[in-house]
């Protein structure tokens, strides 16, 4: 817990890390799983007793009777055949369980599992992609940070010199207008300072919203170090989970089609209530209602499924080319970033070895233009241009510096390593 009077310091990934949690998306990672548990939850129903209730009356132009010969010697039996109504009232429940599908439900639920994991990878890449802004606002402001440090030694070194010609001026040895030049470099320092404050403003607040942070002007980004930032060719990037994850997916797809085709067992019971019952010719004698049922095991085959079974397998082996050539061209585009990113470490390396060797001459060549000056060998033009020139080196080293950070992070980035 830091004290209140010590600034708080920030290091880029846990910058990072807060951004990625407070992103409003990271709330679909919960709704993904609690879809994916209701949608397992109803496949698995299908393995229970499934009940369908069906109640129909009908009438009909004709219904089931005895021949008329038969009537008559029933007739002299004392017997009427009354036969069926024409109007027929039936009510069914039935119940039908699953005993073997052939992997069906299996198959979906797997499906449904593929298909849940594309979008949390899909999430997994937009989520990522954070990362990168962060790391364009984190280099922005060290940047600044660098630059309004650097402004103030400059400021420091024009008014320390400001102060000399002040007095040589007042000895009559220098002119009110050598001091006034001065003034104006400082001048023009205060204003870019104006501007730095202000660009810094903006991108800390826009940090702050980021991460859900209230980063504050006086906080401090720890500058990450330089270290070993060599490529071992191993690239993570979110976008190839992706490609993985859809080409499951059709796998699972594949499963479902060869399930489909397998046929089906299931056993049944059906209970009935109408008029006329099962036995109809108990039915033609008496006008009655009855309950019957009927149980027994049931065989389903969709043969004609098998006609385009082949088909649907050839498309999925295309869609699963299609998203194998997308790979491999992301892949190619990547080593190519990531060749380019390279180079430009080493170029900013080799730029910024030598910017210690300039700020030393430049440094140098300024006090010695000092010295000049404090002999009265030297005017003030050529004295701001040394300061001008030591501190515009050591801008540059800073922007180097920054730049070969940044570089090195956006390699990090690319690779996901």
């Amino acid at each position: 817990m830091l004290s209140s009077n010590v600034s708080a310091q920030y290091t880029i990934e846990e910058l990072q890390k807060s951004a990625q949690e407070n992103y409003p998306l990271i709330d679909k990672y919960s709704l993904l799983e609690k879809s994916e548990e209701f949608t397992i939850s109803n496949i698995d129903r299908q393995n229970l007793p499934q009940v369908t209730v069906v109640a129909q009356a009908t009438y009909q132009s004709k219904v089931t009777g005895f021949p008329n010969q038969m009537k008559d010697i029933y007739s002299q039996m004392g017997i009427d055949l009354k036969g069926l109504n024409k109007d027929q009232y039936k009510a069914v429940v039935d119940v039908n369980q699953n005993i073997w599908d052939g992997g069906n439900i299996s198959a979906s639920k797997n499906i449904a599992k593929a298909e849940n994991e594309v979008k949390v990878k899909e999430t997994n890449l937009q989520i990522y992609e954070i990362n990168k802004r962060v790391n364009d606002i984190f280099f922005s402001l060290l940047l600044l940070n660098a630059s309004q440090k650097q402004n103030e030694i400059y400021r420091e070194l024009l008014n320390a010199n400001l102060e000399k010609v002040k007095s040589f001026v007042k000895n009559g040895v220098a002119l009110t207008s050598d001091a006034q030049m001065i003034e104006v470099e400082i001048l023009k320092s205060e204003q870019q300072l104006v501007s730095i404050e202000s660009n810094k403003e903006a991108f800390l607040q826009m940090l702050s919203l980021l991460t859900g942070k209230d980063i504050k002007s006086s906080a401090m980004l720890l500058e990450p170090t330089i270290n070993e930032y060599g490529f071992s060719g191993d690239i993570k990037s979110p976008e190839l989970e992706i490609f993985d994850s859809r080409i499951n997916l059709l796998n699972k797809r594949k499963e479902e089609i060869k399930a489909s085709s397998m046929p089906r067992i299931s056993a049944f019971v059906q209970g009935m209530y109408g008029n006329p019952g099962l036995n109809m010719f108990e039915n033609m004698i008496n006008d009655k209602w009855s309950w019957d049922y009927i149980a027994g095991l049931r065989l389903q085959w969709n043969i004609s499924s098998l006609y385009y079974k082949k088909n649907r397998t050839k498309i999925l082996d295309t869609d699963k080319e299609i998203i194998n050539n997308q790979k491999e061209t992301f892949l190619f585009n990547t080593n190519l970033k990531i060749s380019q990113q390279q180079a430009m470490i080493l170029k900013a390396e080799k730029v910024l070895s030598q910017d210690e060797k300039i700020i030393e001459l430049r440094e140098s060549i300024r006090k010695s233009g000092e010295s000049k000056l404090k002999n009265g060998i030297i005017d003030i033009t050529d004295l701001l241009n040394d300061i001008s020139n030591e501190n515009l080196a050591k801008t540059d080293r800073i922007l180097h510096k920054t730049e070969l950070l940044k570089s090195i992070y956006d390699l990090k980035f690319t690779t996901n390593n």
